[in-house]
Parts: structure tokens; sequence; C-alpha cells
């Protein structure tokens, strides 16, 4: 056999051999970093919703430092909260029904999946509210209006 064909033959089987194999598919997804955020996302932190009413838990302070379903890592001494629906980002009014005291909060987070609760509050937000003894209050939240 002489070389030519030699080649011609390699060449051919390489070619064949992946014929009939489907390209690779990159399934990663990559975040977008603050920098880069689109104008959607933006808006997103002021999204449009009714307001709810229901039960607010305190999230465990074990949870520090690992990361949010949002990607960000969860700091108990951030204004951040979890809830079920709501898009990453955005900011939300709470307002505590017994005292009437109100606070400012982000949604980094989904949960709390129980029944009856409506969102789970970071340390600092339960403690402004005045909810951090009970680790659970009565709340209503409602959009917070763009500044």
């Amino acid at each position: 056999m002489s070389w030519t064909r030699f080649l011609l033959l390699c060449f051919t089987v390489t070619c064949l051999d992946g014929a009939d194999k489907p390209s690779p598919v990159n399934y990663r997804v990559k975040r977008p970093s603050v920098a880069t955020a689109s104008p959607a996302s933006i808006a997103a932190r002021h999204t449009k919703f009714e307001p709810e009413s229901g039960v607010a838990i305190l999230l465990d302070t074990k949870l520090d430092g690992r990361l949010t379903a949002s990607g960000e890592t969860f700091n108990s001494e951030s204004l951040a909260a979890s809830h079920r629906s709501l898009p990453f980002g955005t900011s939300v009014r709470v307002v505590n029904l017994r005292t009437g005291t109100s606070v400012v909060v982000r949604v980094v987070d989904r949960g709390p999946y129980d029944p009856g609760r409506l969102i789970g509050l970071t340390y600092r937000a339960a403690a402004e509210l005045g909810i951090e003894r009970e680790q659970q209050g009565e709340v209503r939240i409602e959009p917070e209006q763009p500044q």
C-alpha cells in the first residue's frame, strides 16, 4: 500500500467516524455580571405585583456564606429576602401588620416553601421589623416605588 492510499484511508475513516455523532452541546449558563446588567434586569427591581399579606419568617443565620438561588452570597446582615415567585432583584416593602413598621428588601433567593409562609427575611430585615425574637410575624408585602 502506498503512502497516499494509506493517508486517504486514514482521512476517510476519521471523517466518517464523526459523521453520525451529534455535535457537543454546552449546557453551562453564564450569569451576567453587575457591570453588564441588562435594562430588563434593572427594571425587574421594580416589578409590579399586587400587595399580599401573610407570614414572614426569619431565615437562619447558618446560611451565611452560602450561595443563594440568584447566585449571590447569603449575608444575614443585608436587607434581603426570599420569595417563591418574584423575580430576583425585585425591591419589596415589607410592613409589619402588628406594629406598622416597614423595611425595603431585595429578593435574592427562593422560598419559603412551607404552606402559609409568604416571605423569608434576613436577620437584619427581621430586626428592623421587630420580628426577630418570635422568628415570624404577620406582614404585608407591596411593590417599592422607584425613587
